[in-house]
């Protein structure tokens, strides 16, 4: 393979000098998005837990038949959303991701699975396994609201009230810090209640104390809607801290990327002085030589 030249190497350090101040300004802008994720995730957190507060009032009243959504089943097909990214250059959140749908679906062979895919990436991996997509959802950090949780959790659990599936699942990647992300899976439906109980320990216990309430018009009423914002409200959840990790991934993945091109640049602008070095010798060289034959 031919040495490179001085111009070679040149166009190569141009060319990561381009890179460096692409990946730069990417990781600028996720920063800046981040702090806006990570505002509205703080945001949409009280909400959360007041209606965690609402439903725990009225679960010592409950007997598991005011709600299609509180009845356990023998699980036979089971939904699994699963929130990717629409971009990529984040790491390896959407592969995190995506390993832990699969290592779930893994676990439990033999089962039909229904996927509700809310970003590009999650949907573009099981078509091209042509595993089973029934709903997929994209460009939702600009659309993301409560309202549009609402609709997506108001199409899957249709399916479970009629039989269509026995549980619905969610795999989201939970924000920490901006460093660390954990991917979890959660379970939507059947809702359970144990768990919304050990969320709020002591609120919980003191609910068990004051057991008497009076409920307009009446509890399974007041039950159907709690069940459906509380399922709607931890899909939204989901979604802010899934932006969070995907903006915190995207801006080390690109802090990385321009700590990479430094080291190349650092490389490549030794090697272009090595080569004009030894350029610059062989000129010298050849000219004494010249001049040497020419006395």
């Amino acid at each position: 393979m031919p040495a490179a030249t001085q111009h070679d190497i040149r166009r190569k350090i141009r060319s990561v000098q381009s890179t460096q101040q692409i990946t730069r300004a990417m990781k600028m802008v996720a920063a800046a998005r981040l702090r806006k994720a990570e505002s509205r995730m703080m945001t949409a957190r009280p909400y959360s837990e007041t209606l965690n507060e609402f439903l725990l009032q009225i679960l010592p009243a409950l007997t598991g038949e005011e709600s299609p959504l509180l009845k356990a089943r023998g699980s036979d097909a089971v939904g699994l959303i699963v929130i990717t990214s629409d971009k990529g250059l984040c790491g390896a959140f959407n592969a995190n991701v995506l390993r832990k749908a699969e290592w779930f679906m893994k676990q439990r062979p033999g089962l039909a699975y229904k996927l509700f895919c809310l970003g590009k990436k999650g949907a573009a991996y099981f078509l091209r396994r042509r595993m089973g997509v029934t709903s997929q959802y994209t460009d939702l950090y600009r659309t993301a609201s409560p309202p549009m949780a609402a609709g997506i959790i108001e199409q899957a659990a249709s399916q479970f009230i009629h039989g269509g599936m026995d549980e619905l699942q969610i795999v989201y990647t939970k924000f920490v810090n901006v460093a660390v992300h954990q991917v979890v899976i959660h379970k939507l439906l059947p809702v359970d209640v144990d768990a919304i109980a050990a969320s709020l320990p002591r609120l919980a216990n003191e609910t068990r104390e004051h057991l008497l309430f009076d409920y307009e018009p009446d509890i399974q009423l007041l039950c159907e809607i709690l069940l459906q914002k509380y399922i709607a409200g931890q899909l939204y959840h989901a979604l802010l801290e899934s932006f969070a990790s995907e903006l915190g991934a995207r801006m080390t993945a690109m802090d990385a990327a321009t700590d990479n091109a430094q080291d190349m640049l650092e490389s490549l602008t030794l090697l272009y002085n090595n080569v004009r070095q030894a350029s610059i010798t062989t000129e010298i060289v050849e000219i004494a030589s010249t001049a040497e034959a020419m006395r």
